[in-house]
């Protein structure tokens, strides 16, 4: 009978905190694109709110509306600030699984090889050599999960751009209709001009 390799448990190890960072990711991620989602329509709500408002700002005066605004806008922003809470808060879980996959591969590494070490199947040498080896395999799996962590906000973003792109405008006069918004803005025409000014 004999030993089966000494690498099979560390890439055991090295498979296993893969598929630890595929599982959760594949649980986060459609809360991460949920949460950005939210984040995008709350910070659309107060980016809309607060153009109405400028734009009538002398209405809002001259009708003593001022306060009402100014609590409407308040809830608008902490509604905002609460929808990036609860994605930092997921990013950061996100973030912490990342991590925390990392570290159990070079502690299985740890384990496995100082175990491999006692019974001197493998040198002390061989198994440092080993662990330098996995720092330089770790930095590229925590960038992958910032990227993975990324792509839900810039689905989100998409969906929001899709929906621009997919309106219908007309030009002034009221008849003539607009179908390709992308080409205008490919054109560079990226405001519109109001009553000759």
């Amino acid at each position: 009978f004999s030993h089966p390799s000494p690498a099979l448990p560390r890439i055991g190890a090295i498979a296993a905190a893969f598929v630890l960072l595929l599982l959760s990711s594949r649980r986060l991620m459609p809360k991460l694109q949920n949460a950005s989602k939210q984040v995008q329509e709350a910070i659309g709500a107060v980016s809309d709110r607060a153009l109405e408002d400028f734009m009538g700002v002398r209405v809002l005066l001259a009708f003593g509306r001022a306060r009402a605004e100014n609590a409407r806008m308040t809830l608008l922003s902490q509604r905002y600030l609460e929808e990036n809470v609860k994605l930092t808060r997921l990013r950061a879980l996100y973030n912490l699984v990342i991590h925390v996959s990392t570290d159990c591969v070079t502690l299985a590494v740890l384990v496995v090889g100082g175990y491999e070490v006692m019974r001197g199947s493998l040198t002390t040498g061989q198994m440092f050599q080993f662990l330098l080896l996995l720092g330089l395999v770790t930095w590229p799996l925590i960038a992958m999960g910032w990227i993975l962590s990324t792509y839900p906000r810039a689905k989100a973003a998409m969906v929001r751009i899709e929906e621009i792109f997919g309106k219908v405008l007309y030009l002034s006069d009221g008849l003539h209709r607009l179908n390709n918004v992308a080409g205008l803005l490919d054109a560079g025409l990226h405001h519109l001009k109001r009553g000759g000014r």
